[in-house]
Order: C-alpha cells, then sequence, then structure tokens
C-alpha cells in the first residue's frame, strides 16, 4: 500500500475476541521493511474501528492512531 490510501477490511470475526496484528513500514527509496509492531487488539462486533497511519514531523516511524466508532444496528430506532 501506498501512502494516501485506504483499506476496509472484513471483521476478523462475528464473535467479541482478540487477534494478533503484526505491523510494518516501509520508507521511501528503501526496499527494506521495518517493524512497527507485532501486538494484539481486540474486536467489537459492536463497532467497527477506525485506524489512522500518520507521519509525525521529526520523526521515521508512523504513528498508528485509532478509535471505536459504534452505531445503532440498522432497523433500530432512537427512543426518545
Amino acid at each position: 500500500m501506498s501512502s494516501n490510501t485506504k483499506s476496509i477490511l472484513e471483521p476478523p470475526s462475528a464473535k467479541g475476541d482478540d487477534y494478533p496484528v503484526k505491523l510494518s513500514f516501509l520508507m521511501p527509496g528503501n526496499e527494506r521493511i521495518y517493524p512497527l509492531c507485532e501486538t494484539k487488539w481486540s474486536h467489537d462486533p459492536r463497532a467497527r474501528t477506525l485506524f489512522f497511519v500518520v507521519m509525525q514531523s521529526g520523526s521515521r516511524t508512523p504513528r498508528i492512531v485509532g478509535f471505536p466508532d459504534y452505531r445503532e444496528a440498522e432497523g433500530k430506532e432512537e427512543k426518545e
């Protein structure tokens, strides 16, 4: 994937669970793959999770920022 791209992935599971994540990155003009993190992330089927990979000024390593986006299931109405 190159910069300024987006990707939408299918949920890793229909139930809430932790799943392994390995992220790496490439630097412009360099073929070497640099590991960024190896961890576990929690999956909550009630929400989608948005992640942004951004470069910080003065750093060669990208920063990952994520947050859950909870939404009511389609067909459910809010009670007043």
